[in-house]
């Protein structure tokens, strides 16, 4: 149970630096048109210091960079871009991987195709109908 809780604990802190990383860096891409030398490892500080600049965000942020970033609103509008595509990215992944996953009992795609594509019906005709094969000749 440890292990579980040290795993999602360390993904939500990976989550939320990455997520604070790329919206700052679309709202300064959008807004002022350039993308911050920022690293995702300087993004995890940022992250720990933005609740006490939900106000201003941009002053969680490296004073050199803080030029380049747009006010509250900007990072509001950034950060709901962010989280859509995202969101679309991760629901797109989803349903391919579980199209791709077979269902137990149930026969894949590919095994339908190989038994009831017209080359293996053709080829089934004389065992299910042995005296079709000899009128034919």
């Amino acid at each position: 149970m440890s292990d579980v809780l040290l795993i999602v604990v360390l993904g939500l802190i990976v989550a939320a630096a990455t997520g604070t990383w790329l919206t700052g860096q679309v709202a300064a891409l959008c807004f002022h048109g350039a993308w911050p030398p920022v690293s995702i490892g300087q993004s995890l500080a940022v992250a720990s210091r933005l609740p006490g600049h939900l106000r201003d965000p941009r002053q969680a942020w490296p004073v050199s960079v803080r030029h380049e970033l747009p006010g509250p609103a900007g990072f509001l509008v950034a950060g709901m871009t962010t989280l859509v595509i995202i969101t679309g990215i991760a629901v797109l992944l989803i349903r391919n991987g579980l199209r791709r996953r077979s269902q137990q009992g149930f026969a894949s795609r590919a095994e339908i195709r190989a038994v009831l594509s017209e080359k293996a019906v053709i080829a089934r005709g004389p065992v299910v109908r042995p005296g079709l094969g000899k009128q034919a000749r």
